[in-house]
């Protein structure tokens, strides 16, 4: 939650709730970000964010390389991306939640940009996104 100055919130961390005054660095969103990296990271796997399960780095940081193969072959690799860039481990490498929704609508509308670093020209699985979003919103397929 966002504190009166903007900058304040309660950052969610894999095993719970870490509160703000227990770390020497001032959070703002992209604490939130990671923590909804590792949700996007939960729902493509199908683990529990618990690092004993998820694959984790000494850092904290997730596990790319042991991630993309426990990732299911009909992921979209565009989706990956956006979840690993979420779960950076520096703060200012993650994206901001407007990028994220920006590059998710993308993906839902199949344009997803070149330039973004959750895109691939070649990634053809985007029906797999749009055939979710669309049951869940209870509409056709896009």
């Amino acid at each position: 939650m966002l504190g009166s100055n903007g900058s304040d919130v309660i950052a969610r961390l894999v095993c719970g709730v870490v509160l703000k005054e227990a770390w020497p660095r001032r959070y703002d969103q992209r604490a939130d970000v990671f923590s909804y990296g590792i949700i996007l990271c939960e729902m493509i796997v199908r683990l529990e964010a618990d690092p004993d399960v998820l694959p984790r780095t000494a850092d904290f940081g997730v596990d790319r390389l042991a991630l993309r193969r426990l990732c299911p072959d009909d992921c979209p690799p565009a989706f990956l991306r956006l979840a690993l860039a979420c779960c950076q481990v520096e703060p200012a490498a993650r994206p901001t939640f407007q990028s994220i929704v920006e590059q998710l609508e993308a993906m839902l509308a199949g344009d997803v940009d070149t330039d973004s670093p959750a895109s691939d020209a070649t990634d053809d699985s985007i029906g797999s996104v749009q055939a979710i979003w669309a049951r869940s919103r209870g509409t056709q397929q896009l």
